[in-house]
């Protein structure tokens, strides 16, 4: 039997937990190339292909500490009862589908948004 945290960490792990944290990796590893593509000068070398994916494995080794936060946070909002019936109903297979479903879609979601973004801020007031 799970203790009340590890329910609330498996909680985060079959939540959106994991698609916001590649969301966080990626505008991290995207803050190292400036939009003109060519890494940053200022530092004290310039990223390019093979550092930027060392650091989106480096930023990656942090999921496991980010799912524990997002887990612990859960225990404190649901209560110890909660968690563990919370958990029960999402490792249910339909959602399960569909928080896989949230997470394959992110990248299309992301670039659409920023389409949809684009044209809310091209709408004249």
């Amino acid at each position: 039997m799970k203790t009340d945290f590890e329910a609330a960490v498996a909680i985060a792990e079959v939540g959106p937990t994991r698609a916001e944290f590649k969301r966080i990796v990626d505008l991290l590893v995207r803050a190292a190339v400036p939009p003109n593509g060519h890494p940053r000068q200022g530092a004290a070398h310039a990223l390019a292909g093979p550092e930027l994916d060392e650091r989106r494995r480096r930023l990656e080794a942090f999921y496991p500490e980010y799912r524990a936060l997002c887990g612990a946070l859960l225990v404190e909002e649901l209560g110890q009862a909660d968690s563990r019936a919370v958990l029960e109903e999402l490792s249910r297979e339909p959602l399960v589908s569909y928080f896989r479903a949230l997470e394959s879609m992110s990248a299309k979601l992301a670039s659409k948004m920023q389409q949809f973004v684009q044209r809310m801020g091209d709408t004249p007031v």
